[in-house]
């Protein structure tokens, strides 16, 4: 199965600047914008170890799969699905679809599709609103990992996190993360 994912973080994210610099113990503005970049990264890795979509935003799936492969939406908890379309052909060297209603939407917490197609574009809405509503076991793990960053900027490559907070960060967020059974 190939999958090609558009899948933006939105400008708001769940850790605020004043937020992070407080958990920081962060009294200037100097470094304002190391900070921010900092809440991105923690942002993303969060998102891509639980496989939550933390803030709401539309997420494109183009999937590749065998015809009888179930679709996995990568991200949730699903809010809703915008579309479901089949590839009918190539115009103008892209690509071209067509909206589809023949298809089941399965699952509880994880969904997935059972659709016969092989090869298909599902766009839709997933996270849990705006910052105010993530849970807060997720703005936990990514303030530990904005702090370690920070406080180990200068031994290592910015963006990466020690061996004990990423064990802490597993920790916090296992069981919220998402298996998906290939």
């Amino acid at each position: 199965m190939r999958v090609d994912l558009i899948n933006v973080l939105p400008e708001d994210l769940p850790v605020s600047l004043l937020e992070a610099k407080a958990h920081v113990r962060i009294d200037y503005n100097k470094e304002d914008d190391l900070i921010n970049d900092l809440i991105r990264t923690a942002t993303e890795y969060v998102e891509r170890y639980t496989g939550q979509a933390l803030i709401t935003r539309e997420i494109t799936m183009v999937v590749n799969k065998c015809s009888d492969e179930q679709l996995n939406l990568l991200y949730s908890p699903i809010v809703a699905i915008d579309s479901v379309s089949i590839a009918d052909g190539v115009s103008s060297g892209a690509e071209t679809y067509t909206a589809t209603t023949n298809y089941v939407l399965r699952g509880i917490k994880d969904k997935w599709i059972d659709i016969s197609a092989t090869d298909v574009k599902v766009v839709y809405d997933a996270g849990y609103g705006t910052a105010a509503d993530v849970p807060l076991l997720f703005k936990e793990a990514i303030l530990k990992m904005v702090f370690d960053m920070w406080e180990h900027r200068g031994e290592s490559v910015t963006g990466t996190i020690s061996q004990y907070t990423k064990q802490s960060i597993a920790r916090l967020l296992y069981s919220h993360r998402k298996t998906i059974l290939c």
